[in-house]
Formats: structure tokens, C-alpha cells, sequence
């Protein structure tokens, strides 16, 4: 995790954005949360998904710890109670989970679409990039048509 952070950190995208999209990992995944803190630190805009119906909507946190709380299967979102969802125009970078990912940027995730759906909708100019293990790196990943890539993998 701390290789795949210092990787991010480093990359022009990630020094240049103001405001991030950032998934809140589960156990099995690349660790978000110091990233999330320290982008929260260096006064950046974090936002982070909530799952609305078949949809994904971002919503602004402050503080990790505070503003998070446990949402469908288990995973954390922001209190959709305090903050309306923040425009998708409004983002620069998504830091994007995936089950596996391609070096060429295709992206295996969990089957629902959430992702897919929303990186679709998402302005051109918005840096979309993948966390991953090298583990979770495949050659031959099968994509279909509502697959959206990401620009950029990361990898340890």
C-alpha cells in the first residue's frame, strides 16, 4: 500500500487536482483511507461514492473518520445527510477500484456496473486511475461495451 501511495502521490494528476473522487476500500483492496486523509491534509476537495439505487453519486467528506458510516455490503460512504452529491463536473481525478485490471487500463469489477456507469458520464478531461496489486494485474482481461477504462493503472 505505502509503495502504491507514494506511486500516486508522485504523478502530475494527483499534485494537480483540487478535488478527488476517491473509493473507500474494503479489506481485499488498496488501502484508501491515509490517502484520503492525507488529501484531506494538503486541502484538497475529497469526495466519495454512496450507491443510489443502480447509480453512483459522489459526495463531499471533511473528515474521514467523522463523515463515513457503514452503507450497503458493508462498505463505508459519506452521510449522504450532510452534503448534497457534488457535481460530477466538478472533479478532476477518480481514483478507481477494480477485481483485476489490464497494464492497458481495461477493468474487471464487481459485476453491478456502478463504476462503469458513472466513469461513462464523467466530463473527458476527468483522470480516471485504477489501484491495484500487482497481483490483480492481468494480460488478457475480456471487456464489453459498457466497460470504461481507466486512464492509468498503479501497481506495487
Amino acid at each position: 500500500d505505502r509503495i502504491i501511495k507514494e506511486k500516486l502521490s508522485s504523478l502530475p494528476e494527483f499534485k494537480e487536482a483540487k478535488t478527488i473522487g476517491f473509493y473507500v476500500s474494503l479489506a481485499s483492496e488498496v488501502d484508501t483511507e491515509t490517502l484520503i486523509d492525507d488529501a484531506l491534509r494538503s486541502g484538497k476537495t475529497v469526495v466519495a461514492p454512496v450507491m443510489d439505487g443502480n447509480d453512483l453519486r459522489f459526495h463531499r467528506i471533511k473528515d474521514r473518520k467523522a463523515d463515513l458510516a457503514e452503507g450497503p455490503c458493508g462498505i463505508l460512504q459519506p452521510d449522504t445527510s450532510c452534503e448534497k452529491p457534488f457535481p460530477n463536473d466538478q472533479i478532476d481525478l477518480v481514483i478507481v477500484p477494480g477485481v483485476a485490471f489490464s497494464k492497458e487500463g481495461a477493468r474487471l469489477g464487481k459485476g453491478r456496473g456502478f463504476y462503469d456507469r458513472f466513469l461513462k458520464d464523467l466530463p473527458r478531461r476527468v483522470k480516471k486511475i485504477g489501484l491495484a496489486y500487482d497481483l490483480q494485474i492481468i494480460q488478457d482481461l475480456p471487456i464489453t461495451p459498457q466497460d470504461v477504462p481507466v486512464d492509468k493503472v498503479i501497481s506495487n
